[in-house]
């Protein structure tokens, strides 16, 4: 064990393992930065990562090299973001990384290069780091495996900078494992007869004789990876008992060396052979979204696959040319929705289609057009794939479920493709393809890569250029300075001009939201096949005297201490009004009424409940009526309770007295309620405008296990004045 008090430069020997476990990041709730220099001497180690205490699959954020490229990772708890620099380091020299983190966007810059971005998934953008910094490994590496990094970093690291403070070795006492100081000429580090020279760039240089490599000719050239181990658009990767290595080709690359064949970005495949494999999805039990770019060749074959291996039925779900239409099947458990493009596809040319299910829910929009509403039938609403992401075709150990309808491969190309709006890297993500080749277009316009009307004008074999329209701007015509130009997001026939909604007479608010005009539950209709196979509806609309009534036994209360949960989505300018309200009925009288509500006080989130012996309000430091959506997670356990809106902090609070049960007996209210002046003792005027989805009520707390959301049409008792939510 090292004391490391004197002025070191710490060297990581990864032998067994070295690691420094430094304090946890400040401040890094919704932001951090972090400089790092160090000389790596293998291409493969995890350099840093923090993450959250006694948690499986909770927050983290890592950063290592992976085959030489610098990759960094971090997940708020609905989704990972992997941002990934596509050249290797040169071993041996000091390198500059600072990684940058604001909410669930995230930068990697290299060496003062241009940045890499990427976003992380789902709703949640604030980061729970509680646990220590661990600095060049980590005690257990299948405990943290969503890192990808298997082992420690070896080489040196010059400097740490955390949030703007520099990380000064000598000013801790730390228990260390494995570190050493590092190394120069005066440490004769150079092993196999190489020759040290001092360096700026990297402490010392070691030249070594032919047959030997690494940063200290410490390697045999044919068992370890070297600068000229494979070639320039692979990756190195050292086996893990040192004794050898492989290359890791580019999609189309192939040999020992990776320097066969062609790189391909949009692939095309043959419809005989051809296919891709990528790793199994995640976050898509309760909605996937899938965009693709495809030229299809043949009416006939496989786009898209995955499924479950599950029995009796299988769940899956495709995309696939069949009989000249294109065709978004999906099977949950309880019978199948097949979506049908209602023209055919056009031959020979690109097309972009749009596949979403939501629940029991799909829509299948093909190059912008009138989109094609289906549902599944029967009560099961999660989608479980376990198997391979398969574009194209699969592998011979596949089986098709006989309901896919299409045993065929695709023929022709498919271009840019995004899983829940994360877009897929076609060319490095891939685990297995077969009898791939690069899709080659007459000219690069044929893509339609100009949006909102711009023109394509090729500039060279692969290069265009977009005239934009007046207004637009952007490499693809992308943006505009109005809203309006890009979409109207009004509703009830208003008109979007000069970045605002402009409402028809009857009609007001911030996208024509309030008004007269509206349909009851009972009435809502969504495309489907009726009876038990018709729609549910997971989000409703919410204006005027709205609300949406349900049984109180959804809300069934056990053990007085039993923890309770409530988990819904919302998205409202309202700055007063009820969201959720379960009390007594009116009529009874006697103590304060018991109750549990959520509403909206001044634009704040308001938790608060009456147990008897006084009201507990917890209500949250920022406004969420800014009409987007946010996720919110209501716990009451006992007298305590607790909001968090979006994944970010907890704000907690609890009850006087000591009692510590709810004593409700009247209907739970979404949204609203008859009366509700009266109902709520005047703890609310009104319920809310604005929409409400994907409610959960829980006799436990949250975890990780996926939960489905009530079905607002069918366990409704009764409803007013609601209408679908708007897109």
């Amino acid at each position: 064990m090292l004391k490391v008090r004197e002025r070191v430069v710490p060297y990581f020997s990864g032998h067994p393992q070295s690691y420094l476990k430094l304090p946890s990041m400040k401040d890094a709730h919704k932001k951090f930065d972090i400089k790092i220099t160090f000389r790596p001497d293998a291409a493969d180690g995890m350099l840093i990562y923090s993450g959250q205490k006694k948690s499986s699959g909770a927050d983290f954020m890592s950063f290592g090299l992976v085959g030489g490229r610098p990759e960094f990772r971090f997940d708020a708890g609905s989704g990972m973001a992997t941002i990934r620099y596509p050249i290797p380091l040169i071993l041996g020299e000091f390198h500059t990384i600072t990684l940058y983190r604001n909410l669930n966007q995230g930068s990697l810059v290299v060496d003062n290069q241009t940045p890499v971005n990427g976003t992380s998934q789902g709703k949640f953008q604030g980061l729970d780091l509680n646990e220590e910094i661990y600095l060049g490994g980590y005690p257990n590496y299948e405990v943290v495996s969503k890192t990808g990094l298997g082992k420690g970093f070896i080489g040196c690291v010059r400097q740490l900078i955390l949030q703007g403070e520099e990380v000064i070795f000598k000013d801790l006492d730390l228990i260390t494992t494995g570190i050493s100081n590092c190394r120069t000429c005066r440490d004769r580090p150079c092993k196999n007869r190489g020759i040290c020279r001092d360096s700026e760039s990297s402490s010392y240089v070691c030249e070594c004789l032919p047959g030997f490599a690494g940063s200290n000719c410490e390697h045999s050239r044919a068992l370890h990876c070297h600068p000229d181990a494979c070639g320039p658009e692979a990756t190195c990767i050292n086996q893990a008992d040192g004794l050898g290595y492989t290359c890791r080709c580019q999609l189309g690359k192939s040999g020992d060396k990776c320097m066969d064949g062609v790189m391909v970005n949009t692939p095309s495949f043959n419809g005989e052979t051809s296919y891709i494999s990528y790793p199994p999805l995640t976050n898509i039990h309760n909605d996937l979204r899938v965009d693709l770019e495809f030229k299809p060749l043949s009416p006939d074959g496989l786009i898209f696959f995955s499924a479950g291996k599950g029995a009796p039925v299988e769940d899956f779900v495709s995309l696939a040319m069949a009989q000249g239409h294109l065709e978004f099947r999906y099977e949950l458990g309880s019978g199948l929705a097949i979506l049908r493009s209602a023209d055919p596809i056009p031959l020979g040319q690109w097309h972009k289609a749009s596949a979403e299910r939501v629940n029991k829910d799909g829509t299948l929009q093909v190059n912008g057009g009138p989109p094609v509403k289906r549902s599944s039938p029967g009560k099961s609403q999660g989608l479980n794939l376990k198997t391979q992401m398969y574009l194209g075709g699969v592998d011979s150990t596949a089986e098709l479920p006989s309901a896919v309808n299409v045993t065929q491969p695709y023929q022709g190309c498919i271009g840019e493709v995004s899983i829940n709006n994360k877009k897929v890297d076609i060319s490095y993500s891939f685990l297995e393809s077969h009898a791939i080749s690069q899709c080659y277009d007459s000219s690069p316009c044929d893509r339609m890569p100009c949006l909102h009307g711009g023109r394509c004008m090729p500039t060279g074999e692969y290069e265009y250029q977009c005239l934009c329209r007046d207004g637009f701007k952007g490499d693809r015509c992308e943006s505009h300075e109005d809203r309006c130009q890009i979409q109207n997001p009004c509703i009830n026939g208003g008109t979007c001009k000069d970045n605002r909604c402009h409402c028809p007479e009857g009609f007001s608010g911030t996208y024509c939201e309030a008004g007269a005009a509206s349909t009851h539950l009972e009435d809502g209709v969504h495309e489907g096949s009726g009876g038990n196979d018709a729609p549910g509806v997971y989000g409703s609309y919410f204006s005027d005297d709205s609300y949406i009534a349900l049984p109180r036994q959804m809300f069934p209360r056990s053990r007085p201490d039993a923890p309770e949960t409530i988990e819904l989505e919302i998205r409202t300018a309202s700055t007063d009004g009820v969201i959720f309200w379960q009390g007594m009925e009116v009529r009874e009288e006697g103590r304060e009424r018991d109750f549990i509500s959520l509403g909206l006080k001044d634009g704040h989130l308001l938790f608060s409940y009456q147990l008897g012996s006084g009201e507990a309000k917890i209500m949250t430091e920022d406004p969420i009526n800014d009409g987007e959506w946010h996720k919110v997670t209501a716990i009451r356990e006992g007298k305590s309770g607790s909001i968090q809106v979006d994944g970010e902090e907890v704000v907690s609070g609890s009850s006087p007295g000591k009692n510590i049960m709810v004593d409700t007996k009247a209907s739970i209210y979404i949204g609203g309620a008859p009366e509700v002046q009266q109902m709520t003792a005047g703890k609310f005027l009104n319920g809310i405008t604005g929409c409400i989805k994907n409610l959960v009520i829980l006799n436990a707390r949250p975890s990780d296990q996926l939960h489905q959301p009530i079905d607002l049409k069918h366990s409704a008792e009764s409803g007013h004045n609601t209408k679908e939510c708007p897109s």
